[in-house]
């Protein structure tokens, strides 16, 4: 559980969520580039359009009061086949920048003229009758203040509106009621109409000298800012592309970092694992499908990890048992060898020969025994061993090993006492190897300790599962023992045969007792009372 929850704590979304979410962060950073290349772009436009004239204009101010005409240098606002003219204040023209150009003025006619700054222009609507143009609304727009009067030039505003007939005759004007008609050339300078074609704007200052000066401009419009306006759209389009392929690296290389990340850790964790080294363990957080893997990972390195300490250690106990085994199988073989030489010996009476016939008989039996132990070990160890398993009664099972077993122990000059309650329980055993554990428990109490020692069997019924006490009251296991007690050989620095070869048959019990889902324990002296008590729950 805590291993499941630390994999969520560290689990940040998929792969899937993260593509998705850096996808939409590029996506949103190339709307606002867009957005932003945009409005940049148009504003530019709209400086060119409808600011540089008065710009360029100002910024040569000091030849136009030094009426220095002939240095003006106004080809970005005109055209190059605009013109300009230098009007007095009687409307007279006293320069022109185009030769070949006549023009003639009069005051109220400059009044329709737009100024170049913008801050007005004329609007004039045609009226119609039967398909024939039957009178004009001329209409002046202002820039105007906004709603609380905080500045000028907020929005454009109609300040003054005239309704004319067809002949131009003024027929109601709310701004000046003297005039009653307009000029054709006032009317087509409102709707911004020239005779050249040209763009006409009227731009008023002062010389030095204290004179009133116009100066009109008439501009080439629809040629004057095409190279301006190109190179504007041009440096946008690139400033965009540049932009935009720097976004899509950025997000082309986060992907790719963020998936290379963990696979970099994982080759670096395998390398170190192919080298034998053990802490190949990696510590990740991102996207879960990466999460997962690197799990699986260390999963398998801890298994590797594990198996390789349990080859070195079975290799270690292969090779103890090995040592052990030479030991104890020359303890007897010596034994042997030894009552056979003073059996031949001449000089040995026919009592002696005898006995040491007998002697020759006992290490044989008991040799024997030794090697049908560990074959019965080997046998259990195996991987094909299986239980024929069966549902019987385990109570009636145990009555009938224990009380014919405590008639044949009590002939050996033992004791012993067997409880069994009258009750029933049905469970799913093999009937020969639960015997084998009784037999092999039994069978070490009765080598291990002299006669007259006392022997006990008991078995229970707790929670749905069967507890049986095997032990006695005789000399005990001593405790450097008791934690090799269930291995094959099991004397630490010092091997065991004989007596004392009880771990083999300890072993036996242990195998079969966990093969049918139990366990069995050593019990300590104080909890059963007894010297040697085993607990098996199963």
């Amino acid at each position: 559980m805590a291993k499941f929850l630390d994999s969520m704590r560290r689990e940040k979304g998929s792969i899937y969520s993260l593509v998705s979410k850096y996808y939409v962060l590029f996506a949103i950073a190339v709307l606002l580039l867009a957005y932003g290349v945009k409005y940049f772009t148009q504003k530019a436009m709209y400086d060119v359009d409808f600011f540089s004239s008065s710009e360029v204009i100002t910024g040569q101010m000091t030849d136009l009061e030094n009426e220095r005409y002939y240095r003006l240098n106004l080809e970005k606002v005109i055209g190059k086949d605009g013109y300009f003219e230098i009007l007095d204040n009687k409307a007279n023209v006293i320069f022109i920048s185009k030769s070949g150009v006549s023009n003639v003025y009069n005051m109220d006619e400059l009044s329709f003229i737009p100024p170049v700054s913008g801050s007005s222009y004329y609007y004039v609507g045609k009226i119609y009758k039967d398909n024939v143009v039957d009178g004009y609304i001329l209409q002046k727009y202002n820039y105007v203040k906004d709603g609380d009067g905080s500045r000028d030039g907020a929005f454009y505003g109609a300040t003054e509106t005239a309704i004319l007939d067809k002949d131009r005759n003024i027929i109601y004007s709310n701004y000046d009621e003297e005039r009653s008609y307009l000029s054709e050339n006032e009317l087509a300078y409102a709707m911004e109409n020239t005779a050249d074609g040209t763009y006409l704007q009227r731009f008023s200052f002062v010389t030095a000298d204290g004179e009133e000066r116009v100066m009109l401009l008439h501009s080439a419009y629809a040629i004057s800012n095409d190279e301006e306006e190109k190179k504007i759209y041009t440096t946008g389009l690139f400033v965009f592309l540049g932009i935009f392929a720097v976004l899509l690296l950025i997000f082309v290389l986060r992907i790719i970092i963020s998936v290379k990340r963990p696979m970099d850790m994982l080759k670096n964790s395998m390398d170190d694992l192919t080298e034998g080294k053990k802490d190949v363990a990696i510590s990740y957080s991102g996207p879960k499908e990466f999460v997962q893997i690197v799990d699986a990972f260390n999963d398998m390195a801890d298994k590797l990890h594990e198996t390789e300490k349990a080859r070195e250690h079975l290799e270690n106990e292969r090779q103890k048992m090995l040592t052990y085994l030479s030991y104890d199988l020359n303890i007897p073989i010596t034994a042997i060898k030894g009552y056979t030489n003073f059996a031949l010996d001449r000089n040995a009476t026919e009592e002696n020969r005898r006995k040491y016939i007998e002697a020759i008989a006992l290490h044989t039996d008991d040799l024997t025994e030794f090697i049908d132990d560990l074959g019965d070990y080997a046998d259990l160890e195996e991987a094909e061993f299986k239980l024929d398993k069966s549902n019987d009664d385990i109570f009636e099972f145990f009555r009938n090993y224990f009380l014919p077993k405590k008639e044949e122990v009590e002939l050996l000059g033992f004791f012993m006492d067997v409880n069994v309650p009258d009750e029933s329980m049905y469970k799913s055993f093999d009937r020969v190897q639960i015997k084998r554990v009784f037999e092999n428990l039994i069978s070490n109490s009765l080598s291990l300790n002299p006669r007259g020692t006392k022997l006990y069997a008991d078995i229970s019924a707790s929670s749905n599962k069967v507890v049986i006490h095997i032990g006695d009251d005789g000399e005990g296991i001593p405790e450097e023992a008791t934690k090799y007690l269930f291995e094959p050989y099991a004397g630490g620095n010092t091997p065991f045969y004989g007596k004392n070869r009880a771990a083999i048959g300890s072993s036996i019990a242990r195998i079969i007792v966990e093969s049918h889902g139990g366990t069995i324990r050593l019990m300590d002296k104080a909890e059963s009372g007894h010297s040697t008590m085993f607990e098996i729950v199963f």
